[in-house]
This record gives C-alpha cells, structure tokens and sequence, in this order.
C-alpha cells in the first residue's frame, strides 16, 4: 500500500485582481460605498455597475425574480465577461439580492406544484455557462422536506488551481453582512491576514450525540447525482474529524472536540466549524461569544445559515449610558423549550459593542408579562444609539415580546455607619448581616451623608429592620428641612434584625449635595438602617417609540396597555452574527436540505491550509451549484500561500503488516486505531517516500502505561529514524498528537512503527504521518544561552532566546524553496528571525517577524518570503529584538 504523507494537489499560485470581477448595484448606496471601497482597496479594475432591487433595505428584496435576474443582472455580467477574457472570479455586494425565485434549479418544499426552485443567486451565477451540451451533469437532490435539482461541481475536490477556462463557471463570492461595515471589514481583515503573522487556533466542535462515521469515507470524493435522502448527522461528524486530524498531523492549533457541550468563550479563532443550532446542545450564547483572527473561515451544517443578511433588531437613538450597570425590560414568552431566549444589547450600531446579555425567562403567554433585569457586561458612558438584537435559538417558531426597556445604575451602598452627623439618640450596634446597623432610631431624628452625588439618580433603596410599628424616612438635602426628594415607607418586620429592602422613587433629585435622612412615624424606637443607595437610570423607554426597526418584527396590542413589541422570529444559528464577530470568510446556505449538496468541510480546510485562495477552497468542498450556498469574503484572500501544504495522515490500521498481537478497534474520533499494543510489537507501512520529510508525528492515547514508537527503515531491526514518547493520557480513547524529529530518511521505505515500554498494555495509535518541518532541538550548533524545554505539543522547544543570539542546522535544501516558516510562542517581546546562509553573518535571506501572543507555549505559524537560493546550505536562524528580555520560543521551522 501507499502511505499518504501529502494530498496528492499542485502548488496553489498568486491570484491577481485582474482576475476579478467587482459587481455592485448602482440603485444601493450601500452596494456602491462597499464596491468602490473594495475596487480601492484592492486594485480591482473590472469593475461593473448593475442596477436592480436594493436587497439591504429589507428582507423581501432579497429575493429576485429569474426574469429580472437575467435581465438586471446575468444579461450585463455575461456581456462584460464576453469582453474580459481572463476572469475567474466575480464578487458582487451587499444591496444585490441573494435569492431567485422560480429559477430552473435550486431547492423547493417536497411535494410543492407547480415547480418554484429558489437557488441563492451566487450559486446560480457560478454555474453561468453550465449545460448538458458542455457537458456538465445535473443531480436531483431531496432530504429536510425538500427537493431540487443542481449541477454538479466541476471544480469540487479538485487539486490544482482554478480557472474558468479549465473547469467553466465562475468563484462567486459577495461583500455582505447585517450592515454596510460588516461588508467593508472583510476586506481590511483579508488584507491585514495577508500582511501579518496568523495567530490563533482553529475549533472544530462535533455533536457527541450523533456518532462518527468512518471519516476516512468522508466528505465523498464524488458527488451524487441522485440524493434520495439526508445524510446521517455520523457522516457530518466523521467529515469534521476527517479535517481535525489533517490539521494536527500538519502541526496547526487545533481544538477538536466530541462533547456534549456546545463550546463557545473561545476568542481569536482561525477557523470554526459545528453543527451550529443543529447541534442537540446548542446554545445560542455560546456561538454568540465567538470571536475570529484576521484570516478565519467558518462553516456549519446549518441549511439556513445566510437565509437572510437583515438582522433582527430594534433600535433607539441617543441614550445616556453614564453609569448604567442594568436593562430593566417587560417581557412575555410562551415557549415551554429548553432552549435560552437571548437578546444582546450593543452600542453604535447592530454590530457594535455587546454590552450586555439577556436571557428572557418564559411566561406562560405571549401576553403574560414579567419584568427582568440582567447586568450589562461593559462599563460604557457618553450618549450612544442602543440596538437590542435578537439571538435565534434554533427551535422555530417566535422567541419572545417586549414591552419596554430602562437602563439603571446604582452609586455604591453607602453604610448607615458611615454618616457624617447625627441629630441624637441613634446608636450603632451590630448587624446580624454585619457590620453595623443604625439603631435606636425615633421620631424627628435625621443623619447626614456629605457630597452624595445625585445626578440621574430615580430610586432610593435601603435595608430596615423593626420590631416595633415602623414609619417613613424621609430624603432631604442640604439640611433636615431642605427640598424632600423622597419618602419611603418602612414596615414592621417582626424583629430588629429580620431585614428586607424597600425602595421609593425620587424626585427632583440632581447635582452634588449633603443627603439627609429623616426618621419619622410614631412613639418609641421605629426601625434600624443598616445601609442604603441611590440608584440611577434612564427613563422608561417603550420599544413601541423605536428609531429603527429591522427584519420580521411588528407592533401588537399589548394587555398591559399601549403596544408590544412581537413576531420577533427565531430561526437556525446566522453566519452573519459570527462575520459581525470577525469572521474573514464564510460559507452558508439559502435554504434546505443539510449536508446533501452544501458540504465538503475537508476539502475546504485543506486547499485553504494549503495555500489556496477563500474562493478556491470553498468552492473545492462545495459538490453542487445552482443550489443553496453563498460564500462570504474576498476571493483573493489566501493567507496561508506559501506554508507547508496540508498533510494527509496515514490511518495506522491500513499496515501492510504486524507482529505481536497488535488488532484494530473502533476510534472515538471515526475509522479503526491499533490497540492491544505491547512492547515488542509493530506495524510496517510499504513504499514511503520520506524525502525531505523531517518530522514524525503520530495520534495517541493511552490508560495503560504509555510508551515509544520507534520509526524504523525496511525492517524492524532496521535504521532507527527517530523516537516518540507515548504519554499516559488517561484514557484508551483520549487522544493527543505527539512528535518528535526523523534523521537519516531519503527516499521510498518500508516504515516500522516499532512499539517499546513495559509490560502490559502501552497505548493505541489512530493516525501517522509524516512532515517537512526541522525541529529546533535538531540544531547542529548554537551560540550559547539558548535552552530545550519540553514543548506543550510533544517534544521539545528552543526556549531562553535573546537578541543576538543564533542556532544553526546542517543541510538544508533550498532549491525551490520560497518562503521560510515556523512555529513560534511568546509571552516576551517577541521579535525577529532572520535566515542568513552558511555563517551567522552570512547572506540574509528571509526576516520572519515573530509577534507576541501572551504565552510560551500557545503555538502559531509565522511565514515570510526567501529570497530564492539553490543548493543545500546551513541555515543560521539569527535572532533580534529587545536586548533586555527573552524574545519568543522556537518549536521547528520549514522551508517550501
């Protein structure tokens, strides 16, 4: 057999903006502002102006009919391409619609007559030209209580780069996101990933209640023609961990989960991938808390994931924030799910500044209303515009009615201990809440607190206890007698340290002044005060006098007076959210069914990995077009160009051979592992090409007593390339992914995996493979200072650098090679590699900027160019930065 060390592509190249065409809707203003800023930004002369509905003011006009499609938009874009041969790929805007009504492909409701396939636009147009007469193949496709026809995919799974001359059709991407901004952003973060180090890791979350298919069989290397139902959600789960293991085997950060527990908190991401709200423990605040790197994709198994870029909002102008610390909000929900009812309150603008989260509770009606408060997460000040947006859950149906919102803040609790004078007669004595409460309290006595700041202050809270008949405390300023800016009722509580909170609402009150409480009501002790605070907020806001409403929400009749706020609609989890979160790229899709027709997730990680551009990888996992996807993003955008291509794993149970009674078992990450490991034991592997391979790692786990894998050459007693240690992992089925350097390995072998350690059981092994990376412990010399530490991903690191300081490596061919890369860490001050040939001083042919990431062991890949150089040299990686501070760690670099 042949062990796979490297997808079987060709090299990515330079894609060039002469390449692409810029469509915009010249009836939009914000089609044109996003077209003009792209044409600027990039270079992009092929530039054309199309006038039809302006799909960013709303919804319904996100649909077109095929009639004004051709005439509006196909018509004029066939025309201009018949003119400009050389394009391959289109980007059209926001503000042209996404969607075709009745058009000969596309997705439709099962069993609909007559026919009104709705194919998202984009991928209609990227069919432009198909026919049987060219040759082209169409595929009936039917599952999610839908049906439809589509194209097959020339461009899908492919391994070399694309061109409209070589497969036809076009890339179509678009500009797009809930608001102008969003769309512009994807621009700056595909320039800014293509200038500066990617930092960051990569998420990939399986749904643990849906299983793992062999993910060897996974995504289909061919496309169906005839789709009779939905895949199997296992299928969806073994493509995503398909895709985990080519991203660990080629040493990029990778957070492959199989839990129970939808993940979210997790920042800087590189790349996403999830079941999204089709994940049977989706939580709609976790995929929210989601945020990107300049340079992440993402993709879900989610059918309607851009069926609509027109968020779901309410908005309202000029607010003061200044203290705020909560949304008080009257609420009704009728739904009985398990599922959280989320809206987010942010600033600016309905991408802006999430400052705050809330989880509205259910009622028991659409009109049975309760009034909430949750925190804001942020401090913010100054007047802002506030948009609520609206979270969808994925359940269906409607979330939840709001009636009216009030920001509130609080100055801090002020102890009644704390006064600045008493009329006389109060006492202080411990409070069963401690500290201390003020006691001893009768009619006509006051206590003064100085400079008490109340502006924008509504209520007055305090904490009373009595055992007597209670009374009034009255809120004066300036003097016992000045302005009553308050009153509030203090009632018996049984005992003078059963305590409760009464609050009164304030009037009149504003600026700096001293604050006096009054103590009234009849004979005897009245009560005791043991703190109290003022508390702030804006006036009561009815969503009913919004500035800005946006998506399928309307006003109702409301039965506790005046309007509501209803038909607030809850769908599948939105791409859109994540590209206002960061995202530089996105696929998603218009419209039924999932997984048959839309996806190919390890097609696309691995073209993108490799060097390939947005456009290229997406299309390369996309099996159909005229269907239901769109892809999001700029299509030049390839930050990965130049890197080391993505490898491939070897799964170890497709051994040519074994010995010592190895046997394979069920993997919890999809396919077979080898088990029943022991020391003594192999596996070997025929005819593997190891030429210009440098590094081994392998996907382990254990709960017996770890180990070594030997690599060994054409038999088991054979040229020892190299060693990993096995550690214990806990379990026989947590895995982790190990690796360690190979020496002496040119040419095709025969590979041993030969397995040592104590008695008993050592460990399993699922994948291998092999890796054109140098680790920086291999150095043949070093200048001095410069220490091997264990690294976080197996093996060891070089760590302790400064400034000035060198490592030299023997041998290194360069022919061919045009870009330097390596895997570096740093909670110092980062700084700088440079590749000098033959001496420390020698000539300098790449400068690779190492950035800081705020660990020493949180990995990422730098990347530069090299200067083009021929022959074998020694390589002095030289290292400069801050003289007073260690710079960054070094676990292995490459050249390609």
């Amino acid at each position: 057999m042949l062990a796979l060390v490297a997808q079987a592509k060709a090299a990515p190249i330079q894609r060039t903006p002469s390449e692409v065409l810029l469509v915009y809707n010249s009836a939009s203003a914000t089609s044109t502002a996003i077209g003009m800023y792209y044409a600027a930004q990039r270079g992009v002369t092929n530039v054309l102006a199309v006038s039809c509905q302006d799909s960013a003011l709303n919804s319904i006009n996100e649909t077109i009919s095929l009639s004004n499609y051709k005439s509006q938009i196909q018509n004029p874009i066939s025309t201009y391409l018949s003119a400009h041969p050389g394009i391959n790929f289109i980007v059209l805007t926001k503000g042209i619609p996404i969607r075709i009504d009745n058009a000969p492909t596309g997705s439709e409701p099962a069993g609909q007559t007559p026919q009104d396939f709705q194919p998202s636009l984009d991928s209609y147009l990227a069919a432009l030209g198909y026919s049987t007469a060219n040759g082209n193949v169409q595929a009936s496709i039917t599952g999610s209580g839908a049906q439809g026809v589509a194209w097959i995919n020339k461009y899908y799974n492919s391994t070399v780069p694309f061109t409209h001359e070589a497969f036809g059709g076009y890339l179509v991407t678009r500009l797009d996101g809930y608001i102008q901004s969003d769309a512009m952003a994807l621009v700056d973060r595909s320039i800014a990933a293509m200038q500066t180090p990617l930092t960051g890791s990569i998420l990939i979350d399986a749904d643990a209640g849906d299983g793992i298919a062999d993910k060897t069989q996974f995504p289909p290397a061919t496309p169906s023609t005839d789709v009779l139902m939905e895949e199997s959600f296992d299928h969806g789960n073994a493509d995503l961990m398909h895709a985990a293991g080519d991203l660990q085997a080629s040493g990029l950060t990778t957070n492959a989960t199989v839990t129970s527990t939808f993940v979210g908190n997790q920042s800087n991401l590189l790349g996403y991938y999830s079941w999204g709200s089709n994940d049977g423990n989706y939580n709609s605040e976790a995929y929210e808390s989601l945020s990107f790197a300049p340079g992440a994709i993402s993709n879900t198994y989610v059918s309607t994931s851009m069926v609509s870029f027109i968020g779901q909002y309410v908005g309202f102008n000029s607010i003061n924030l200044t203290g705020m610390t909560s949304l008080k909000a009257r609420v009704a929900n009728a739904n009985t799910d398990d599922k959280l009812h989320v809206f987010q309150i942010r600033i600016d603008n309905p991408s802006g500044q999430i400052i705050g989260s809330c989880n509205v509770p259910q009622t028991g009606g659409w009109q049975t209303w309760k009034t909430m408060t949750c925190a804001l997460s942020a401090s913010v000040s100054g007047v802002h515009n506030v948009y609520l947006t609206f979270i969808p859950n994925g359940f269906g149906g409607n979330l939840y009615n709001i009636e009216w919102i009030q920001f509130q803040g609080a100055a801090s609790v002020i102890e009644a201990a704390s006064y600045n004078g008493l009329s006389g007669g109060e006492q202080l004595e411990v409070s069963s809440e401690g500290p201390q409460d003020l006691g001893f309290i009768t009619n006509g006595a006051n206590a003064v607190y100085n400079s008490i700041n109340l502006n924008g202050m509504t209520s007055f809270t305090a904490r009373v206890a009595s055992a007597g008949a209670g009374g009034s405390l009255q809120i004066h300023v300036d003097s016992p007698t000045g302005t009553l800016i308050g009153t509030c009722t203090v009632p018996s509580t049984g005992g003078w340290q059963t305590w409760t909170t009464q609050t009164c609402k304030l009037k009149g009150a504003s600026g700096i002044h001293n604050v006096y409480l009054v103590f009234t009501g009849g004979g005897g002790d009245l009560y005791n005060l043991e703190w109290f605070n003022f508390v702030g907020g804006t006036n009561l806001i009815e969503v009913a006098s919004y500035n800005v409403l946006s998506g399928d929400a309307s006003l109702e009749t409301s039965s506790d007076g005046g309007q509501d706020l209803g038909n607030i609609f809850d769908g599948q989890s939105h791409m859109p959210d994540l590209i206002a979160n960061g995202l530089t790229g996105a696929e998603g899709y218009t419209n039924e069914p999932c997984l048959d027709g839309i996806e190919g997730i390890t097609f696309q990680i691995d073209h993108y990995q490799s060097g390939y551009t947005l456009a290229e990888s997406f299309y390369a996992g996309t099996p159909y077009l005229g269907w239901e996807g769109i892809v999001v993003g700029d299509p030049l955008t390839a930050p990965y160009l130049g890197v080391t291509p993505t490898v491939t794993p070897t799964q170890a149970s497709s051994f040519t051979g074994s010995a010592g009674g190895v046997s394979t078992e069920s993997s919890s990450e999809g396919n077979l592992d080898v088990g029943n490991i022991l020391n003594g034991s192999y596996t070997f592997y025929s005819n593997v090409n190891l030429s210009n391979l440098t590094t081994f790692r392998a996907r382990v786990a254990s709960a017996g007593l770890g180990g070594n894998i030997q690599v060994r050459l054409d038999n088991p007693t054979g040229t020892l390339a190299g060693t990993c240690t096995v550690p214990v992992t806990g379990d026989w089925q947590s895995w982790t992914t190990v690796s360690c350097p190979i020496s002496n390995t040119t040419g095709t072998h025969t590979v041993y995996l030969v397995y040592t350690g104590g008695d008993g059981a050592l460990f399993n092994v699922e994948w291998f493979a092999f890796t054109p990376t140098i680790q920086a412990s291999s150095y043949s010399k070093i200048s001095g200072g410069e220490q091997l530490e264990s690294s976080s991903e197996g093996g060891e690191d070089m760590g302790f650098i400064l400034a000035g300081s060198y490592a030299a490596y023997n041998n290194v061919t360069l022919t061919g090679a045009t870009h330097f890369t390596a895997r570096v860490a740093s909670a110092g001050s980062g700084g700088n590699i440079e590749v000098h040939l033959d001496s420390p001083s020698g000539t300098l042919a790449a400068t690779c900027a190492v950035p800081v990431n705020g660990d020493w062991q949180t990995w990422s890949p730098v990347t530069c160019n090299l200067t083009p150089t021929s022959g074998t040299h020694t390589l002095y990686l030289v290292f400069t930065g801050d003289g007073g501070n260690y710079l960054f760690n070094l676990e292995s670099f490459g050249v390609n």
